[in-house]
């Protein structure tokens, strides 16, 4: 499996070309003369696309947390000295 850091990496790179992609698509639909069912078809595409944009952006999001939580974990389980003597 890839390690966290990696995946959010990749996660992050496609959330930005589709950010883009999608921004294409919204000038190429506002300045573009197509007829009505083009424009409609492409209004379906940009809102899928924005969708799932949404869900890559949760992927990491969820990744994160995932990972800080581990991180967590991992000082839970690191055992403290408790000195029930501190003053002698």
């Amino acid at each position: 499996m890839k390690n966290i850091e990696s995946l959010i990496n990749e996660l992050r790179g496609e959330y930005l070309n589709l950010t883009q992609d999608i921004a294409k698509a919204e000038f190429a639909d506002a300045t573009l003369p197509f007829d009505k069912t083009e424009h409609e078809n492409l209004r379906a595409q940009i809102e899928y696309m924005k969708k799932y944009a949404e869900v890559v952006k949760l992927r990491a999001e969820y990744a994160r947390t995932k990972s800080n939580q581990k991180e967590e974990e991992s000082f839970e389980q690191i055992p403290v000295p408790v000195d029930l003597r501190p003053f002698g």
